[in-house]
């Protein structure tokens, strides 16, 4: 990328949601223009890496539901496996199910609040 560090997304998000729709390959690619755009005069045009990269982006990919990453489509078991034993898909993971249990514990509370409230309000047309 360069010293300035990895080029800024486009403003409208388009990327983003290219990604989630599972157009990954527009994506990167409208991605890896915005790389171009961005780099040193003395870098090489293409590494091996680019070859590379640009190979991937054959390949049909999916958005994983729990942490967001990028996923192969029909990908070798063994691979997925790594993924979803990994740290940031776990930590995603854990933190979705502590929000669910939060979210649950409050719903509960307002429902014994309005209970409450209701109790209370008929008391005091008696």
């Amino acid at each position: 990328y360069g010293k300035g560090g990895p080029p800024p997304s486009p403003p409208d998000g388009t990327t983003r949601k290219r990604g989630q729709s599972g157009r990954c390959a527009r994506s990167h690619a409208q991605s890896r223009g915005l790389q171009t755009r961005t780099r040193i005069p003395n870098e090489p045009k293409s590494s091996k890496m680019d070859v590379m990269m640009e190979e991937d982006i054959e390949k049909r990919m999916e958005v994983c539901d729990v942490c967001g990453s990028f996923l192969v489509v029909n990908d070798l078991q063994i691979r997925v496996d790594a993924h979803v034993s990994g740290r940031q898909h776990r930590g995603y993971a854990t933190l979705r199910q502590k929000l669910r249990e939060l979210r649950t514990e409050r719903d509960k509370i307002r429902e014994d609040r309005r209970r409450q409230w209701e109790k209370e309000r008929s008391e005091e047309r008696f």
